[in-house]
Parts: structure tokens; sequence; C-alpha cells
């Protein structure tokens, strides 16, 4: 698995240069940047037994995934 991760484009920047990257408070050291998808709420609940939620300002990215497995 390591080699396929090598293999993804990847950049490694300054501490500081993150910090301007990212508006994290306590950044992981880790970010990834992605385009966004545009969906309407008709995509998002068009599927059987859809399952929404909604985060807002998350200051600890572990957070998401915390609240994920709850």
């Amino acid at each position: 698995m390591m080699k396929e991760v090598e293999s993804l484009p990847h950049e490694i920047v300054a501490d500081s240069v993150f910090r301007q990257m990212s508006d994290t408070q306590t950044p992981q050291g880790i970010m990834t940047v992605l385009k966004k998808p545009a969906y309407t709420m008709e995509d998002i609940l068009k599927g059987e037994n859809p399952l929404v939620m909604v985060l807002e300002d998350l200051q600890d990215p572990g957070n998401a995934g915390t609240i994920l497995r709850t």
C-alpha cells in the first residue's frame, strides 16, 4: 500500500507554509486539496435511505472521524 501512496502527486512544505494553507487551529500535519463536488439537495435525497450529516467550523479534523464512528 505504501508504494501506491508514494506514487501519488504530493508536496512537502515548511511548517510556516502549512499553517498558511490551513485554517485549522490545530493542524495534524497532513492535508489534501481537492475540488469540491457540487450536489443539489435533490441529488442527496434521491437515494434510498439517505444519510445526511452537516458539520460546520470543525477546528480539529479528528472530530469528524469521531463523529462518524459514533
